[in-house]
């Protein structure tokens, strides 16, 4: 057993993953004071904590050591790399089916998904590389 490094190259849009949640107040435990109180009076624990929460259209947030992330924006799937980007993808040459990608079809596509909720970026579109290992 060793290790196996792995590669594939995605047409897609580059995004931090800090762009797909977005931060929540949410009761640390239950209780039933209102959002005004802070503290419990009793223990003197906060009441409050601040939790990620997927921004709307983010699907099943990744956990685990798998580049296939489970996680869809808009309905697309997400590759993720170490350094806390994904790729936002719709083409992947690893898992080719029929023919090749029509580069501005997919850009067209894409744009008009995901403008929409806030994750596109032109200068982000393109091929892109993704390596990994397990």
């Amino acid at each position: 057993m060793g290790i196996s490094y792995n590669s594939s190259a995605v047409i897609g849009v580059k995004i931090d993953l800090a762009c797909l949640v977005t931060s929540e107040r949410v009761k640390a435990f239950e209780h039933e004071y209102s959002e005004d109180f802070t503290y419990d009076p009793q223990s003197g624990k906060p009441l409050w904590v601040w939790k990620d929460v997927p921004k709307d259209g983010v699907v099943t947030l990744y956990e685990g050591e798998s580049v296939d992330s489970g996680c869809t924006v808009c309905g697309y799937n997400v590759m993720l790399s170490k350094n806390n980007s994904a790729v936002i993808y719709m083409h992947r040459t690893d898992r080719v089916e029929g023919e090749g990608a029509n580069i501005e079809e997919l850009r067209q596509r894409m744009r008009e998904t995901l403008s929409a909720k806030g994750f596109w970026s032109e200068a982000d579109f393109g091929l892109h590389v993704v390596m990994w290992y397990s």
